[in-house]
């Protein structure tokens, strides 16, 4: 993820990228820049550097002391909505967004990361007045979270049928993005190829997913990089050769990292190589010992292994 890159800007999209099962919940995208002093940042910093490791329980640990120790801190509700994001926990993401929607009602920020949670628990109809919300806040959206805010609402629409403004939204978004560089480019394509999959918009996922390999071949520019994130859709669609390819060119450029060492794992069971798959289990169970449960909650195996 270019998480250091764009970690002053603290938001959804700032996540939603780190989301991507690595296997999600994204690769900071970033957004406004928000009032805070160097702890804030560090802080920051210290939780996405645990959730770039894959070790989610240490992120969500070190957030929620945040949160209990400085309970109206807007840095403190806005990372740990990121996290909850990662790992699945999308009630609590609505709650803690919902908190700073109420505390900065003018910000996109936590209309974007209500917006996301809405969208995977499937409820596309508030996703889509939250983007709205977040299109029409009294503070503008630069292009890269312009284009990221038409790319996902597009998904939304097409989960509510209407493929007109789902096909309207997509085009806007990609004129939004076409004249970034590409690693500005990265996380936003590489989230909706994610989120797709994890929606169950397969098709569109497949699509998606190509273009952020096509705009990240080397897949450094973002975090889940996109073979991570094709590696969910082949799980999804049960292309296994193809999955363990994507998780293991992924875990080249963050090796150990969990998700990615189940996801792999996953694919390897069900290819019937249960020695590879036991070792990649143990492997990330060892990264991060809650990783089964967040993976069931992501819609990823059964909780058996």
């Amino acid at each position: 993820m270019t998480i250091v890159v764009h970690i002053v800007r603290i938001g959804l999209v700032s996540i939603a990228v780190i989301s991507c099962i690595c296997l999600a919940v994204a690769d900071p995208v970033s957004t406004p820049s928000r009032p805070g002093n160097d702890k804030n940042l560090q802080f920051a910093r210290d939780v996405y550097d645990q959730v770039q490791r894959g070790h989610f329980t240490d992120a969500i640990d070190a957030a929620n002391r945040a949160v209990t120790t400085q309970p109206n801190s807007e840095p403190a509700r806005s990372v740990r909505s990121e996290v909850e994001l990662v790992i699945g926990e999308y009630n609590a993401v609505i709650a803690d967004a919902s908190w700073l929607v109420d505390a900065y009602p003018d910000r996109p920020d936590a209309f974007l990361q209500r917006a996301a949670a809405h969208l995977l628990l499937h409820q596309a109809a508030d996703a889509v007045a939250d983007f709205d919300r977040a299109l029409h806040s009294k503070m503008p959206l630069d292009a890269m979270n312009l284009g990221n805010v038409y790319a996902l609402r597009s998904l939304a629409f097409e989960m509510l049928g209407r493929t007109t403004e789902s096909i309207a939204d997509f085009a806007t978004a990609s004129k939004a993005l076409q004249p970034l560089a590409s690693d500005v480019r990265g996380p936003v394509l590489n989230q909706r190829c994610y989120f797709a999959a994890l929606i169950g918009l397969l098709e569109t996922a497949n699509i998606a997913c190509e273009a952020s390999i096509n705009n990240d071949p080397q897949g450094l520019n973002t975090y889940p990089n996109a073979y991570s994130s094709r590696g969910a859709l082949r799980l999804k669609t049960g292309a296994w050769d193809g999955a363990i390819a994507d998780y293991t060119q992924s875990l080249k450029q963050q090796p150990g990292q969990s998700m990615m060492l189940y996801g792999r794992a996953l694919a390897r069971r069900a290819r019937g190589d249960n020695a590879a798959a036991n070792s990649d289990f143990a492997l990330a169970s060892a990264e991060e010992p809650n990783i089964r449960a967040i993976m069931v909650r992501l819609g990823f195996g059964n909780g058996v292994h």
